[in-house]
């Protein structure tokens, strides 16, 4: 498997078991605000577990609609986030 791959399967299987039942089925491409309807909350504990178990770190700027649009988006900030550090 990829680094991109690894990635996206975490951040999947974080967000099923967490925020499960959303009513729509969770794809790399699911609008994580619209449709998986993530809230305030749900986005600053995605956030922590961001940064303990992928060891990203984020920053105010970081959290925002375009980075938490899907599991595609999320996977993407990770992966450059940790070529920055």
């Amino acid at each position: 498997m990829s680094e991109r791959s690894d990635v996206q399967a975490t951040i999947k299987h974080y967000l099923a078991s967490e925020f499960p039942g959303q009513g729509n089925e969770l794809t790399h491409d699911t609008n994580l605000l619209e449709d998986w309807f993530l809230d305030s909350l749900s986005i600053i504990e995605t956030v922590m577990f961001l940064e303990t178990k992928l060891n990203v770190k984020m920053t105010r700027r970081d959290i925002n609609a375009e980075n938490f649009e899907s599991i595609n988006t999320l996977t993407k900030f990770v992966i450059t986030a940790k070529t920055r550090s």
